[in-house]
C-alpha cells in the first residue's frame, strides 16, 4: 500500500479524472468521491477506474439510502423487452422481419457484448431496435445511456423508523436556524408526545442528538426545554408532537 494518498472530490469530471491519472503516475493511492452518480457514466475514468477506489458514503447520504450495490447482472431487478424498429428493419431485412418480430414477442433474443442483439438467429445493429426496462415487483428503475439505477422500494419497519427519525432531525435543524444559532452552537432539545411514533424516535435519540449538536435531548410525554428559543407543533404520522430547542 502506498504511503501517499489523495482524495479527489468530483473525480468523474474531466479535471478530476486528469488529476487522478497524474497522481496514479506519481504512485499515489487515489480515492474519489462521486457527487452525481445517477448522471455520470464515468467516461473520463475509463483509463484509470480499476486503480481508483470510488467512495459511496456521500452517495448514500445524498440519496438517503442504506446501501449502494454495483451489479453486473440486472436481471433480478428489471425485465428487458426488445422492440425492433420496423421503419428501419423493413427496408433492410425484408423477408426476415416476420421472424425478427416473432422472436422479439416471444422473448427469444439476447444482447451481445458489442451492443447488437441476436433474435431468431438474426443479428440486429443498435440502430435497428430499442430496449426498454420494466421494473420487477419491488423495484423502481431509471435509465440513462448505459447506466441503469434500480431502487428497492420495500419498506421494512426498521427503514420506516429510520425515515421518521431523519424527518424529525430535519425539523429540529430548521428550528436551530429559526432560533438563530450558529452552526457550531450546542443546544438542548425536546420531542414531546406519546405513542408508537415517540417510542420509535427514542431508539434514535443518540443519532438525533449528534445530528443537531444537542448536549441534551429528551423524548416523551413530559419532555420539555426550559426557556426554549424556538418550538413547533407537528402532526407526525398521526401523532401530535411538539419540538423545542434552547441553548445548551
Amino acid at each position: 500500500m502506498s504511503e501517499k494518498r489523495a482524495l479527489i472530490i468530483g473525480i468523474a469530471g474531466q479535471d478530476g479524472s486528469y488529476l487522478a491519472e497524474l497522481l496514479l503516475g506519481e504512485r499515489y493511492e487515489v480515492f474519489g468521491v462521486v457527487r452525481q452518480p445517477a448522471s455520470s457514466r464515468f467516461e473520463n475514468l475509463q483509463g484509470v477506474r480499476g486503480d481508483v477506489e470510488l467512495m459511496q458514503a456521500e452517495v448514500l447520504d445524498e440519496l438517503n439510502v442504506k446501501a449502494l450495490v454495483v451489479l453486473d447482472d440486472e436481471s433480478e431487478m428489471v425485465e428487458r423487452s426488445l422492440f425492433p424498429l420496423l421503419p428501419v428493419i423493413g427496408p433492410r431485412r425484408g423477408s426476415q422481419v416476420g421472424a425478427i418480430m416473432a422472436g422479439a414477442k416471444a422473448g427469444t433474443w439476447r444482447l451481445l457484448d458489442d451492443g447488437r442483439v441476436e433474435v431468431s438467429g438474426i443479428e440486429l445493429a443498435p440502430d435497428e431496435f430499442q430496449l426498454t426496462a420494466r421494473p420487477r415487483p419491488g423495484y423502481q428503475v431509471a435509465e440513462e445511456g448505459d447506466l441503469l439505477v434500480a431502487l428497492d422500494t420495500e419498506l421494512t419497519p426498521e427503514l420506516e423508523a429510520e425515515g421518521a427519525a431523519r424527518e424529525i432531525g430535519h425539523r429540529l435543524q430548521n428550528l436551530r436556524k429559526a432560533a438563530g444559532y450558529e452552526i457550531s452552537d450546542r443546544i438542548r432539545a425536546a420531542i414531546t408526545g406519546e405513542g408508537r411514533a415517540v417510542e420509535q424516535l427514542a431508539a434514535f435519540r443518540d443519532w438525533l442528538a449528534g445530528e443537531v449538536l444537542a448536549v441534551e435531548l429528551t423524548i416523551g410525554p413530559d419532555a420539555a426545554v426550559a426557556d426554549a428559543d424556538a418550538s413547533e407543533e407537528i402532526d407526525h404520522e398521526g401523532t401530535a408532537l411538539r419540538l423545542s430547542v434552547g441553548r445548551g
